[in-house]
């Protein structure tokens, strides 16, 4: 995690953004409402490029200062 948050910021990747944007949108619709818009910034931008098409009631997807073909990114990295 980052910040005051209690998780692991190294033990994240691009995957696992992935599923953490797809399970946050799911809370809020099981608690408060179904999410439709979704911002990203950074990698969690490019995340959001693909979790996008997990959560169908995204209408509007913002990416600021992202990388934005995610298989580019990947393959920098592996």
């Amino acid at each position: 995690g980052f910040g005051g948050s209690t998780g692991d910021a190294l033990l994240t990747n691009l995957t696992t953004r992935i599923g953490d944007l797809t399970a946050a949108a799911q809370y809020l619709a099981a608690h408060y409402g179904a999410p439709s818009i979704m911002i990203g910034h950074s990698m969690s931008g490019t995340a959001a490029l693909s979790a996008v098409h997990n959560i169908d009631t995204i209408n509007v997807l913002v990416t600021i200062g992202s990388p934005c073909d995610s298989q580019t990114t990947i393959a920098r990295f592996t």
